[in-house]
This record gives C-alpha cells, structure tokens and sequence, in this order.
C-alpha cells in the first residue's frame, strides 16, 4: 500500500521533537436541495460542508491513516474530510483541548480553513480548490 498523505502528516509531525497531540474535526459534504438550486440559491452539485464529529488524540496513539479511518468509522457517523491540525502535548487542559476544537469548527462552519490540513477518506489531502463549488 502506497504511503497515503496522512501518513505524511504523522511523519512530519512525529519529527517536531516533542509529544505532540492531533485534534481531528470530521465533516460531511452536504449536496445542496433540489428546492436551493430551483431558486438560484445553489447550483447543481454544489455543497456545503458541515463538522459532525471532532476528536482529540495523542500523537503516539495514531500509528497511521487506516488505523484512524477504522476507528473513526466505529461509531457509525459518516464523514467525508477530516481536518487536522497538530500541537504541543504538554501542560495542556482539557479546556484548552476543547476550546481548540470548538474554534476549528467555527473555522470550518465559517469556510476560513486556510490553516487547517485537511483529508479525504482515502488518506489523500482534499484541496477545496478542486472539489465542485461550495455554496
């Protein structure tokens, strides 16, 4: 199997040289109605994307992208991008995990995810720029 690009990810952030921690915000593409196209409000296969589910994880607890698709999929809540950002696992709080998390939902809810790195659900990076229009 071919190193996927989140595999990369962990690898780039497994150098860093200090315990780091993944937060994980998964989202599902949400196709835009019949009823929001008949009135100009979207086109066709145009869509939205809405966080379902966010997580937070040791480094040293995530070996690689199929072990997290696995375990992400368990639950039974679909997801079509993961956005990950990687920090300092040290001296931090429960608060500071959960803040950090709320804040990347506002981001994503609010399309600003320039800072986010973000997945499909094969492993690959997802560029926004190459997905059908967002509305």
């Amino acid at each position: 199997m071919d190193e996927k690009d989140f595999d990369l990810f962990l690898n780039l952030a497994r150098e860093k040289g200090v315990p780091q921690r993944l937060y994980l915000v998964f989202a599902e593409k949400e196709f835009a109605t019949e009823d929001e196209i008949l009135t100009g409000q979207a086109s066709a296969g145009s869509f939205t994307i809405r966080p379902v589910m966010y997580t937070d994880k040791p480094l040293s607890k995530v070996s690689n992208f199929v072990e997290m698709l696995d375990e992400s999929l368990q639950n039974g809540q679909h997801w079509d991008i993961v956005y990950v950002t990687a920090g300092e696992d040290k001296g931090i709080t429960a608060e500071f995990v959960e803040d950090r998390l709320e804040h990347m939902v506002k981001r994503i809810e609010e399309g600003e995810v320039d800072l986010l790195v973000a997945f499909t659900q094969m492993g690959d990076v997802y560029r926004a720029d190459k997905a059908p229009e967002l509305h």
